[in-house]
Formats: structure tokens, C-alpha cells, sequence
């Protein structure tokens, strides 16, 4: 299998935010691989600008990893 094929460039595990009671992301898991086209779609309300601030480094989960590039954003300053 060639190398673009087998590593992710976006690698979620069990991701979990909460707003209070409300859970926006709650265990969402995600592998995109290199040259790989994904979409993000749901209702209002579902978790998409959560998890797009999540990768953005804009909020930090409660709970899960989001790796992006090989680096784990845990991690990052």
C-alpha cells in the first residue's frame, strides 16, 4: 500500500465536548487519510463548529485525541 495511503492527516478518537448538560461531541471518531476529501454535515446543533473549533485549537475537549499531521494537538503549543 503506498505511504500517502496509510497515514491519516486527521486521526479523531473518542472526542467529547460539553457546554454545561449539553454534549455537542460525544465520542466522535474520525480518520482521513492523505489525499482523502471528507465532508462535515448535520443538523443544527451537531457538533460541526465544535468540532472544527476543537481541530482549530480554539477549544480543548473534555475527553479524546485530535491528531492532525502527526501532531497530536494535546501536545502543541
Amino acid at each position: 500500500m503506498p505511504e500517502s495511503m496509510e497515514r491519516s492527516v486527521l486521526d479523531v478518537q473518542d472526542l467529547h465536548k460539553s457546554w454545561g448538560a449539553v454534549h455537542a461531541l460525544a465520542g466522535f471518531d474520525l480518520a482521513v487519510a492523505s489525499g482523502e476529501i471528507c465532508g462535515l454535515m448535520g443538523h443544527n446543533g451537531a457538533g460541526k463548529t465544535t468540532f472544527a473549533r476543537v481541530c482549530a485549537g480554539l477549544e480543548r475537549p473534555d475527553r479524546g485525541r485530535v491528531v492532525i499531521d502527526g501532531i497530536d494537538l494535546a501536545t502543541a503549543p
